[in-house]
């Protein structure tokens, strides 16, 4: 890509949007001092200039125009106490940001004076939100986004309290799987890109469009039922207070995988891999999908075939093996560096008393990960005589040159302050090519030596277009309407994954190679697979506060979506003639002896003589392709959850507060096969989930909190289907399970927390809960082919307690006035019964056992610090963050078997950003610095289930903001 031109583009566009850069501009939020509640109709105003507006449905405000100087400026409202502002400097071309919380106390009416520079806290909004909520929560502001030079979501959920990142883009709370977790989207649940998991890619939505991220750990009725770690909602910007523009251009290094000339990837590679689409180089070939029942009988064709004057059955097995055949091998090549770049900009435009706001961001990624010597290994118990073995181990090589394209635009449209209209539309694809070989043993074949390798291109797209409206009337109770209404639709193609495994043996001092499905299970073979979900949503939510006098509120809503998914896998396997071993004494293929570029060779494939070449009567086949398509793997889904709830907001007394209420949920999920004797999945049900949360003052900085709340966590479509899906040969396969029920879980939270001033503040929790019908997944490797599969237990309960804190350290003296640590400490019971089974299997072999094992994926601790420094002379932020966790259970296995645990790994991170001037900045990114291995070990053995390490990443950016 050349980025040369497209920066120069990009800088020349911002010139011209310099140029007519007029005046300056203030904004802000103003809210009430003692709840953090926007105050909307509130007045903002500048005497000297006679210019000035009232706040919107948010509580902001946005002056223009302003001519640089320095002012006064006083805030209104009615029963509040007025504040003027001193000293507000506005520069030419800069927005200013001054955020006010007014005090609400009618006793003391006399106007509050303050300096510019007292209230200028980057952190007040948030602290504002944590101490108004009734429910336990936690959030970060844009300002903060920003000053941690975060690029999108994902990483600022990173300085999040009891939040951790998977693979770069999942969010865990409380160290609970991501099953437990779900991301909203201005309130709206996003939907997984990827059918194996629940949790959404949060690194597709960019930083520069976020208003703030809020966590919440406690259930409150207006929230979807389905989350028991916690809800993160991201708010994106609606009315930009003026126009910005960002660029950022950025270049990563990785220990293992930048440069490395012996990175592996897919060998059938297309012209537009870089962007992440496929151009059609993989798309199943016209003659299989035109032919794609009579390849069923290819054996019978291929017979028929070989006859003079069965020339149409020949023609068909020739030509839909040259169009198969082939590009099953890796390349070999040299990587380049990870890169990116992203850019938005929005705009606020006046048509009278009437506001249009835009918000436009669009980023590009690539990026490149490679494992060189990775283990992986299986380890089954027979019997307490026979005692363990290992099944299978390997030495594993992968690559992955993922390339990721999105756009995120947002549409307001304010009527009046207090009626606002938008419209969001998100996109966001991301294409992987990837390959991996695997070298070992596997006691499934009687081989000493086995080999198995996978290459695909994966496509992950997801669409979101969002139409919401936001209304207050002040003269009615105050009451407010959110609605919204919304489209998903998500993808994910795997438009040819191709697989092959082959045996080698030493006979009489030389390798003979065997490659037979009696050996080795599967011949060479194509996969196609295709997922097309399509999402439609509506909310509403109505708040009013219907007594006079009183702060108490009422809240009333629903929730209604319907998904529809349609799943494809076709399945098209090599035929190789008898003998099946690549011998020099198999001349059809030129003497390949374990050459596997001659024996992919596509002169192998399809008609390799005919009568007249060979001196008989018959055609002569080589290898060609039938049509082994599992019928149960093609099966279509809905899910339609149908929501209703009512909560009230009672201020019982100046200093308690009660919510409480109940949201009701319908589920109806089905799936059901093409065949449909694999049966049917199937969850239809009515949940009733009350909920309580109390807050009560304990001082003016203080609260005590109480929750409860019950929740659900459903199975996904993926996992109630009866699909078996294939991935690489003699690793684990996935399969559905059509008797899977939802997990019901009871939620108990206590909270003291304590904000000592700005930017500070101090907590100890304690939580339990219980969940019935957990869902875990369960590897089998004892299998011919390792299979995972999701299933039910009992019950499992969590105990866990938590302790938080902020501080800034200018306690320590003049010297650490800019500097702040954080931390929080976890440290969680968890336990799941193990099943009857399970018991009955130790109790037959009279061995010593516990009953019950930790709940999958819960660490017994959690720890997370993190040390800033920001200079606000030199505009410069660094952050050292660091993360460990305790070994958590990652697969339950079947009886006898030790379960697998993946083992405890320390990260060290450290993000700095500088400002060069108003306009520039640089960023400095080591992520990943101590590079642990990632691993998983069967309890209590040495045996290695899956060990690697990822490098460690070194990262460089440059920034343009205007």
């Amino acid at each position: 890509m050349n980025y040369s031109k497209v920066l120069f583009f990009l800088l020349f566009v911002t010139g011209a949007f310099a140029a007519h850069a007029q005046n300056g501009s203030m904004s802000g939020m103003i809210t009430d001092g003692e709840t953090g509640e926007e105050l909307i109709g509130a007045t903002v105003y500048i005497p000297s200039i006679s210019k000035g507006m009232v706040t919107d449905i948010y509580g902001n405000y946005s002056i223009k125009n302003i001519p640089a100087g320095t002012y006064n400026v006083e805030i209104s409202y009615v029963s509040y106490q007025k504040k003027t502002i001193e000293g507000v400097e506005i520069k030419d071309g800069q927005n200013t940001e001054i955020s006010v919380a007014l005090a609400s106390d009618v006793q003391q009416m006399e106007e509050v004076v303050v300096v510019a520079k007292q209230i200028k806290n980057n952190e007040a909004a948030l602290l504002s939100m944590q101490r108004k909520a009734v429910g336990v929560q936690d959030g970060i502001s844009s300002q903060e986004i920003k000053n941690l030079g975060a690029s999108n979501a994902a990483e600022s959920m990173k300085q999040v309290t009891g939040a951790s990142i998977e693979d770069g883009k999942y969010v865990v709370m409380r160290g609970l799987g991501d099953r437990y977790s779900i991301s909203l989207l201005n309130g709206i649940p996003m939907p997984s890109a990827d059918p194996y998991r629940n949790s959404t890619s949060m690194d597709m939505i960019p930083s520069d469009m976020v208003m703030n991220i809020v966590t919440q750990k406690t259930f409150t009725p207006d929230l979807p039922g389905n989350f028991t770690g916690g809800a993160v909602n991201i708010s994106t910007k609606s009315m930009p207070e003026e126009f910005y523009l960002n660029v950022g251009l950025s270049m990563g290094y990785n220990t293992q995988s930048s440069f490395n000339d012996s990175f592996i990837s897919d060998g059938n590679k297309g012209s537009t891999d870089w962007l992440g689409f496929d151009d059609g180089t993989r798309d199943r070939p016209d003659v299989v999908v035109d032919n794609n029942y009579e390849l069923r009988d290819a054996i019978n064709l291929s017979i028929q075939g070989r006859n003079p004057e069965n020339e149409s059955q020949r023609n068909l097995i020739d030509q839909s093996a040259k169009s198969l055949g082939g590009n099953f091998l890796p390349t070999t090549g040299s990587s380049s560096l990870n890169h990116g770049l992203n850019v938005s900009f929005g705009d606020q435009l006046g048509l009278g008393e009437k506001k249009l706001g835009y918000n436009i961001g669009l980023f590009y990624d690539r990026s490149f990960d490679y494992v060189g010597s990775g283990q992986a290994g299986y380890y089954n118990t027979v019997d307490a005589e026979v005692g363990p073995i290992e099944e299978q181990n390997y030495v594993t090589r992968t690559g992955t040159d993922k390339a990721s394209v999105g756009a995120l635009a947002g549409l307001s449209y304010q009527f009046n302050p207090t009626n606002e209209i938008n419209l969001d539309v998100i996109y966001n694809h991301v294409g992987e090519s990837s390959a991996t070989i695997n070298d070992g043993t596997w006691s499934s074949v009687t081989k000493p030596y086995f080999t198995s390798t996978l290459t695909s291109f994966k496509e992950r797209t997801l669409s979101n277009v969002q139409l919401r409206g936001k209304h207050y009337f002040n003269e009615f109770k105050e009451l407010k309407i959110d609605w919204s209404v919304g489209r998903i639709n998500v993808k994910q193609d795997l438009p040819d994954m191709k697989i092959f495994a082959y045996a080698k043996d030493i006979v009489d001092g030389e390798d003979v190679y065997f490659m037979g499905a009696s050996e080795i299970g599967y011949l060479p073979s194509h996969i196609f697979r295709y997922l097309d979900d399509v999402q439609n949503t509506a909310k509403l939510d109505i708040e009013l506060k219907p007594f006079a006098g009183f702060n108490h509120k009422f809240k009333v809503g629903g929730w209604y979506s319907k998904k529809d998914r349609v799943f494809e896998d076709y399945f098209y396997e090599q035929v190789n003639p008898t003998p099946n071993q690549l011998n020099p004494s198999y001349l059809t293929f030129n003497g390949a002896s374990g050459d596997l570029e001659a024996f992919f060779d596509n002169s192998n494939y399809g008609v390799v003589d005919s009568p007249s070449s060979n001196g008989t009567s018959s055609y002569g086949f080589g290898n060609y392709f039938r049509n082994r398509s599992f019928i149960p793997n093609f099966y279509t889904g809905e899910e339609t959850i149908i929501s209703g709830y009512a909560m009230a907001d009672i201020e019982v007394s100046k200093n308690f507060q009660f919510v409480g209420g109940i949201r009701v949920e319908s589920t109806d999920i089905n799936t059901v096969s093409r065949d449909e004797s694999a049966g049917r999945g199937v969850v239809n049900q009515i949940n009733f989930l009350p909920s309580v949360n109390t807050k009560y003052k304990l001082s003016e900085n203080a609260n005590l909190r109480f929750a409860y709340g019950k929740t659900l966590a459903r199975p996904n479509l993926r996992e109630i289907s009866p699909v078996y899906s294939i991935g690489i040969i003699g690793r684990p396969n996935y399969q559905g399970n059509i008797n899977l029920q939802a997990t019901k879980i009871h939620n108990f939270d206590l909270r003291y927390e304590l904000f000592p001033k700005a930017g500070e503040m101090f907590a100890v929790s304690a939580y339990y809960k219980n969940f019935n019908n957990p869902i875990v997944l369960q590897l089998s490797p004892n299998s011919g082919s390792p299979e995972i599969k999701p299933i039910n237990l009992d019950n499992a309960t969590v105990y866990g307690a938590e302790i938080e804190f902020r501080k800034r350290l200018d306690f320590l003296g003049e010297k650490f006035e800019n500097f702040k640590f954080g931390a929080n400490f976890s440290y969680i019971y968890s336990r799941i019964n193990k099943s009857q089974e399970e018991i009955d299997a130790y109790q037959e072999q009279e061995l010593d056992f516990e009953d019950w094992r930790p709940l999958q994926g819960q660490s017994p601790y959690i720890i997370n610090l993190s040390l800033n420094h920001y200079s606000p002379k030199l505009d410069w932020d660094n952050t050292l963050s660091f993360n460990i966790w305790g070994e958590r259970l990652a697969y339950i296995t079947g009886p006898l078997d030790p379960d697998v645990y993946e083992q405890s790994r320390p990260s060290l991170n450290f993000v700095s950003r500088k400002s060069i001037n108003e306009h520039w900045s640089v960023s400095f990114k080591a992520m990943n610095i101590l590079n642990m291995n990632y691993e998983k070990k069967f309890k209590d053995t040495d045996f290695i289930y899956e060990s690697y390490q990822v490098g460690t990443d070194i990262n460089l950016g440059v920034s343009y903001s205007f």
